[in-house]
């Protein structure tokens, strides 16, 4: 009889237990929802940092940088969201998107971006690669797999491939490469805004969160502008 009134109290003890980790994940759960909702609260240094070094940004306009690269699906993701959100925003935000280039792989697909954006390409090829890597599974570790692709796409490739091996395009790396270093980008896709705040994606901070930081931050550089002029 004693032993069974001890086994019914380590059950209940047991039961407890299990109720209070139950309570516990709920609790959590509801947090980390809280905190990706529409109305949480943005806080300095979890949301977003600030720019040691900020760029003095000119225009009427607020600056929207993403940095990207076609090789991350994380950006294939966040590009439907950006392209949504922007359309309806022009008049407001002046949208520059740099490729990362990190390394030699992605310095090869910074240089196809750049030569679709010099070419006038880019609005209607943009996707084109996106869509190869991460609906398709290819893999353009090359310029040689990069340019077999190119030919399948209708653009013209002796133009392309002119323009792709330019001093010009060269360039546009080497700036690209310098502006990530200053604003010390080491991980896609990161926003900054008006050259002074940074929003990365990552844990605890999903794509439409980071869409939401971005227009918090938005709407604050816009409301000092306002000020600022009386």
């Amino acid at each position: 009889m004693v032993k069974k009134s001890r086994f019914l109290s380590q059950q209940k003890i047991f039961a407890l237990l299990l109720a209070v980790i139950a309570i516990g994940i709920l609790v959590a759960l509801f947090w980390q929802t809280y905190r990706s909702g529409d109305n949480s609260e943005i806080i300095e240094g979890s949301d977003y940092s600030l720019v040691e070094k900020p760029r003095r940004i000119r225009g009427e306009k607020i600056e929207l940088i993403e940095f990207f690269s076609y090789a991350c699906v994380h950006c294939y993701r966040l590009e439907p969201i950006l392209k949504d959100w922007l359309s309806e925003e022009q008049d407001r935000i002046a949208f520059v998107q740099i490729p990362a280039v990190m390394t030699e792989h992605w310095e090869v697909l910074g240089k196809h971006y750049f030569t679709l954006q010099r070419l006038g390409k880019l609005e209607n090829h943009h996707m084109d690669i996106f869509n190869a890597i991460h609906s398709s599974g290819k893999i353009f570790d090359s310029e040689r797999k990069l340019f077999d692709f190119v030919k399948t796409t209708g653009i013209e490739f002796d133009s392309y491939e002119k323009t792709f091996r330019s001093i010009e395009i060269e360039s546009e790396i080497q700036k690209a490469n310098q502006m990530a270093r200053r604003l010390k980008i080491t991980s896609v896709p990161t926003l900054v805004v008006q050259g002074k705040y940074i929003v990365k994606t990552g844990r605890g901070i999903g794509l439409k969160r980071a869409k939401q930081v971005a227009e918090f931050l938005i709407d604050k550089e816009l409301k000092t502008k306002q000020s600022a002029k009386g």
